[in-house]
């Protein structure tokens, strides 16, 4: 008998986002958000990499979804890990909050700049 794991897709990550239709914040695959709008997610890192100051992380919603997260100072994240207690690492959870943006590629997956982070687990 084998088990099978859901793959996760980028771009596919659950986000909360509000459409603005006075029911509040729902979760939708961040691929159904429109560019430009402000979304909140918490998800498991299982990447983390840091480049002329910024930060990409991929995020992983553990139901198939994920995504690239980009923050634009990362001493923001430093100060988010230290305040939980352990340096940045794969495998926390944490809450972010950003924009949605297109990907750099034509047909690429959408990412979010994040310019919010916060570790919760």
């Amino acid at each position: 008998m084998s088990i099978a794991t859901p793959t996760s897709r980028l771009g596919r990550l659950h986000v909360e986002h509000d459409r603005g239709l006075g029911l509040g914040p729902s979760r939708w695959p961040l691929g159904e958000v429109r560019i430009g709008e402000r979304v909140t997610a918490t998800a498991d890192v299982t990447a983390l990499h840091v480049f002329r100051g910024r930060v990409r992380l991929i995020l992983d919603d553990g139901h198939g979804g994920s995504a690239n997260v980009t923050l634009p100072d990362s001493s923001t994240v430093v100060r988010a890990f230290q305040a939980a207690g352990f340096p940045p690492r794969p495998g926390a959870r944490v809450e972010i909050r950003g924009t949605v943006v297109a990907s750099p590629l034509p047909s690429g997956p959408r990412g979010i700049d994040a310019h919010f982070i916060r570790v919760v687990a």
